[in-house]
């Protein structure tokens, strides 16, 4: 009788101990963590890109000076301006979110923005975001931040 209870230890200890089982396991385990980590965490229904708690996906104001320009960035419409310029083109182009920040291209003008405050130089306003803009060869550098934070409420 000891000895058949030795023999069906031995055998459960091996099978226990088998990569085979091992495996089983470890894969279950894994299923499992999933299932309670999609429990936790809800779907993403309308993903958003965020840079520095700037909700990209939503409307940008870009401005700066020396020369004095800015760009309204929002409803698939991207309007530069300055006091020599005023070009607008739609667009269904995002900001695509990169370790550096985010960046948009259009056809004649790339925009890059970084997270980290920013002062236009001319007022006391301070911006979330850092913008840099290439047309053709200029180089036009100033701050960015939602429009509806940056824009005074309209009076009524």
């Amino acid at each position: 009788m000891l000895t058949r209870l030795f023999v069906t230890v031995a055998v459960f200890a091996l099978v226990a101990c088998s990569p085979a089982h091992k495996a089983k396991v470890a894969s279950a385990e894994s299923a499992a963590a999933s299932a309670v980590m999609s429990a936790i965490t809800p779907p993403e229904e309308n993903p958003t890109h965020f840079l520095g708690g700037v909700d990209l996906d939503q409307s940008i104001t870009l401005v700066g000076t020396e020369p004095f320009w800015n760009i309204l960035f929002g409803d698939s419409r991207m309007v530069f301006s300055s006091p020599d310029s005023h070009v607008g083109e739609t667009t269904t182009q995002p900001f695509i979110l990169t370790k550096a920040g985010a960046e948009w291209h259009g056809k004649d003008m790339d925009i890059y923005l970084t997270a980290g405050r920013c002062s236009d130089g001319m007022s006391d306003r301070g911006y979330p975001l850092k913008a840099v803009v290439h047309i053709g060869a200029s180089v036009l550098k100033g701050c960015a931040g939602q429009t509806a934070a940056i824009r005074p409420a309209s009076n009524p």
